[in-house]
């Protein structure tokens, strides 16, 4: 499932709890706030994802690099992120 957020984004629920210390949540380059910054995480994520499965051969596993299957969808994915799912 982490991977998986990595890879497409979204709310990290590790982190969306709030700050530690009554501090605000400092922002980097893989996490920015309580979300997770796609643009760092989601190819190596991919790629991890895919060994998994290779060493697996879990179904589960492939359906999250699942391509997405409409055009709305694919408006949302990099192009180069595309590839790599179509290379897992």
């Amino acid at each position: 499932d982490k991977l998986h957020r990595y890879m497409v984004g979204g709310l990290d629920s590790e982190h969306a709890s709030g700050a530690l210390g009554g501090e605000a949540p400092k922002c980097s380059r893989i996490r920015e706030g309580p979300y997770v910054n796609v643009n760092v995480t989601s190819p190596g994520a991919t790629i991890a994802l895919a060994l998994i499965f290779i060493k697996s051969g879990n179904e589960s596993v492939a359906a999250r690099l699942a391509i997405p299957d409409t055009h709305f969808l694919l408006d949302y994915v990099r192009p180069d992120l595309l590839m790599l799912r179509v290379l897992a």
